[in-house]
Order: structure tokens, then C-alpha cells, then sequence
């Protein structure tokens, strides 16, 4: 399975390819030079990754990178062949992979295995190997600020995902956490519920739209089918109705 994105231009993580694919025995690619980062993860099998001055047998449970500008070849075992899911991106926080010394290593695999269920959507492939990709990173860099990192990535995914239908258990999902436990989690680092967050992202947005679409079409435009609800909710956090804040927004230009 080979899928190719749309190239979006996400700024901060950016997905460009995504496939799993179940190796011949001996199959190698390479020598290859790759323009993003790629990472691919040992599903089963074993097989063996070089790089200049480096070789390195990978197992199950492993993955290895491959960075921007890197010469490389990868060659399934002759008698227990891979099969690897792989992902590629680039993006700013891409660049954080430079940190990383080692170019093979343990990951979580249940991040890649659901990676593979963007098979089933339609709209929004690019958008969910995001949230996956951040996933993935945080586990990289697990340790002390693990749980500062994952729900700063969490922050991120809301703030540039506000126009979706975000919710509580599908974040929750995402991060393979209990909602409970995430919704906790986000408060104590943030001092706002993960419900109460995803809300202020989508008002202070809605605030900044309203001046110059109507407020049917601002509801739309950050994630609310029910015209009648987003105005509820909109008064609720920003003090006065769409329309009552439109007009205020007006006499505050003259």
C-alpha cells in the first residue's frame, strides 16, 4: 500500500507520503537520497538499514530515520523479510528529528498501525497523519516533559484544526489515553479543561472572522453546523453575541 498526499504546506508538520508494504526476501531500495524525513516501522521480519559509516539490523518493534540529504539502502532479510509501515514529512518541528543521535530505534507501534487507518477517510488524510506524526515525536522524546510535550502538540493540533469537529474522545484516541485522564492531564498544564480549550481556540478564531463574514458563515467556519449554538457559545466567552461584537468591532474601526 503506497498513498500519496496532497501537499498542503503544513508549517509545522507536513505529510508527504504514507504506505506498508510486505518485502521480498532479500528486496532491497537504494542507494536513495530522500528531500523529508522518513521513518519506517518494523511490523515484522527483520532486515538491515545503511547509511554512510553506519550499519544497522532492524527487528520488530524498531524503526529506522532517514533524514533530509541522506544517502541510503535498505535490504529486507533473506529469510525473514520485513514488513514496514512508513511515513514522510517534513515541517518545522520535522527538524526537531535532528536531535535525535541514533538513526535506529524503539517506538510505539500502535502509532503507525493506526497511521493505517487513514485508508478509511476521505477529506482529511493529511490531517490525521498529523496528529499521528506529533504522536510520534512526543514518544520519541519521552521522558521528563513527555506529557508537557504531548499536550503542547495537542494545543497545536487544535489551533491549526480549529475549522474541524473536534472532540474530547477522538483527541483522546489519537493520544491512545482515556478522555478522563487526557481532559486532567490538559488542565493541570494548561489550566483549562481540553472541552473548554478546544472552545476559547475556535471563539478567539470566530472573533477574529465575524468582521468580515456573516455569522452563519463564521459558525461554518469554525466547526459548528448549528448556527443557534455557536451564537450561545460565542456570547458565553466573548461577552456579547456575533452580531452585537460585529457591530462593536465596526465603531471601534471608525
Amino acid at each position: 500500500m503506497n498513498n500519496i498526499f496532497f501537499n498542503k504546506g503544513y508549517t509545522d508538520i507536513n505529510p508527504l507520503q504514507f504506505g506498508s508494504e510486505k518485502c521480498a526476501s532479500g528486496h532491497t531500495y537504494g542507494p536513495h537520497i530522500r528531500n523529508c524525513y522518513l521513518i519506517h516501522y518494523v511490523v515484522s521480519g527483520k532486515g538491515k538499514f545503511y547509511k554512510k559509516n553506519f550499519e544497522a539490523e532492524v527487528n520488530v518493534g524498531q524503526a529506522f530515520l532517514i533524514r533530509p540529504g541522506e544517502v541510503t539502502t535498505y535490504t529486507a532479510d533473506k529469510d525473514e523479510p520485513w514488513e514496514y509501515i512508513w511515513i514522510g514529512f517534513d515541517g518545522v518541528v520535522a527538524k526537531k528529528l535532528d536531535g535525535i543521535k541514533e538513526s535506529v530505534f524503539s517506538v510505539d507501534g500502535r502509532i503507525f498501525t493506526d497511521m493505517l487507518k487513514v485508508s478509511k477517510l476521505e477529506n482529511t488524510k493529511e490531517e490525521y497523519l498529523i496528529s499521528k506524526i506529533f504522536l510520534l515525536i512526543s514518544n520519541l522524546f519521552e521522558g521528563k516533559n513527555q506529557k508537557k510535550e504531548l499536550v503542547e502538540y495537542l494545543a497545536g493540533y487544535i489551533e491549526e484544526n480549529y475549522f474541524l469537529r473536534l472532540y474530547v474522545k477522538e483527541l483522546a484516541d489519537m493520544a491512545n489515553l482515556d478522555s478522563r485522564y487526557l481532559t486532567r492531564l490538559f488542565k493541570s498544564k494548561k489550566g483549562l479543561s481540553l472541552q473548554q480549550y478546544i472552545i476559547d481556540v475556535k471563539m478567539k478564531k470566530a472573533a477574529m472572522l465575524i468582521k468580515d463574514y456573516s455569522v452563519a458563515q463564521t459558525s461554518k467556519m469554525v466547526g459548528y453546523d448549528d448556527v443557534f449554538n455557536f451564537s450561545k457559545i460565542f456570547k458565553k466567552n466573548i461577552g456579547m453575541s456575533p452580531l452585537k461584537y460585529k457591530k462593536y468591532i465596526k465603531e471601534q474601526e471608525k
